[in-house]
């Protein structure tokens, strides 16, 4: 027996396993004030590009023994096949300590082969234990606000999560309030995580502690808006990004970033970036005013820069350790490139860079600081190189050369004393040994 819905559902419902499995033979929809239950190990198919649209709310609780399926009814499933689960103006609470209270939940759920497993459109939402697979975007976003996205899965879909809802019907998608935690993004065609763009707003969220492994494209995507804030005010911390950038398409480049961001006033911590094939840090955009931290990060074996500051202005980088980066892109560790706006007053202080493949630091514009960082190792031809149009005195007192030899310091920056045309790197005092603050 198969169960057929469609049309509105207007009283509450459930869905039971003793019915499974559900057919949606046509576009559904829970209406305002109604919950739809789902009882642990239901299945519900979807017929070819319909939707289950929630204005009320939809509790679908599984087990992990007992999973709740939501997929394709075709007998030879393929990305894309059933259009999405659209929550459009549901909501949900939760206690101070962010434990769930009521509303629109999926805990131990499984998403395959929708063309959007979850939309959010002006609702907030719960979604833990869950996993999301072959759909074309496992999580679309448009509007969301005060949700918590935890624990679960994103793998094998074209990308992990998406922001194109955004900027439908020419709006601005603003995303607030939103935490995500503990979540594996990997094997995903393009980026894992993407939470930004392109007319969107993405403030005061929380991106911690979560995996990003495998992807096409960036581990995570958070780039530049072009609204007042776009991606703004956000922590990323304790995260993990490692060998991303590992496909093509159409002979086009995902790009490969540890991550990608843009705007101001986010702060960049405690994450480890490693082995990506583009940078492990860049700025996506033409402008960042109110400057990022970036600090206590592990950033290693990344092929082009490791931090990329381009078009960036009052940043602080501090505290990390970038190791064995570059390749034949002959892209520095750390550079501050010729870019859209002049890049000034950025504070790189208390950073150790390690075994550089190419040249340690490029710099195309100051005043910049660096103070008390130690360069170790580094098998470019300088490891700190003025780019043409520097004509700017730059202050790089206290570092650590790798070499108590004043001689051998001389030797490893390029200045005015190379080109006439550039500014003075200010070298002295410098340490004598490492800098362990």
């Amino acid at each position: 027996n198969i169960k057929g819905v469609s049309g509105v559902i207007s009283s509450d419902t459930a869905w039971t396993l003793a019915n499974s499995p559900y057919t949606v033979t046509g576009n559904t929809l829970v209406e305002s004030g109604v919950t739809l239950t789902i009882e642990p190990g239901v299945v519900v198919e979807f017929n070819s590009g319909l939707y289950l649209k929630i204005q009320g709310i939809i509790v679908a609780v599984g087990t992990n023994s007992n999973k709740i399926t939501f997929t394709s009814s075709a007998s030879s499933p393929a990305k894309g096949d059933w259009d999405k689960i659209w929550l459009k103006s549901t909501s949900t609470s939760f206690d101070g300590s962010d434990n769930y209270s009521s509303g629109t939940i999926f805990n131990h759920c499984v998403f395959s082969y929708a063309k959007e497993g979850l939309r959010l459109d002006d609702s907030s939402f719960y979604l833990t234990n869950s996993e999301l697979s072959n759909n074309t975007t496992g999580i679309n976003f448009r509007k969301v606000i005060n949700s918590i996205i935890d624990n679960n899965n994103f793998n094998n879909n074209t990308t992990g999560t998406n922001t194109s809802a955004g900027t439908e019907e020419n709006g601005v998608g603003s995303f607030t309030y939103t935490k995500f935690l503990n979540n594996t993004f990997e094997s995903n065609t393009g980026h894992g995580l993407i939470f930004g763009g392109y007319r969107n707003n993405a403030n005061n969220n929380l991106i911690k502690n979560n995996v990003s492994k495998n992807n096409g494209g960036d581990g995570m995507n958070f780039s530049w808006g072009d609204v007042v804030k776009g991606f703004a005010d956000n922590i990323i911390e304790g995260n993990i990004i490692y060998n991303n950038g590992t496909s093509t398409n159409n002979g086009m480049n995902y790009g490969g970033n540890g991550i990608t961001v843009g705007r101001d006033s986010n702060v960049i911590k405690k994450n480890f970036i490693i082995n990506n094939k583009g940078s492990g840090i860049s700025i996506s955009g033409t402008y960042i005013y109110e400057g990022l931290t970036i600090e206590n990060n592990i950033i290693s074996g990344n092929l082009d820069y490791a931090i990329d500051l381009s078009s960036n202005t009052n940043s602080t980088i501090r505290y990390n350790s970038v190791l064995n980066s570059g390749s034949s892109t002959g892209k520095p560790s750390t550079g501050i490139p010729d870019s859209y706006m002049t890049s000034i007053n950025n504070s790189i202080t208390y950073n150790t860079i390690y075994n550089s493949k190419n040249n340690t630091i490029e710099l195309r514009y100051g005043p910049n600081t660096f103070n008390y960082n130690n360069f170790i190792k580094n098998k470019g031809d300088y490891v700190f190189k003025l780019l043409t149009g520097n004509d700017s005195a730059i202050d790089a007192e206290n570092n650590y050369w790798g070499t108590s030899t004043e001689s051998e310091i001389q030797a490893a920056i390029y200045d005015y004393y190379e080109d006439f045309e550039l500014g003075v790197v200010d070298y002295t005092p410098f340490s004598t040994a490492l800098n362990t603050t």
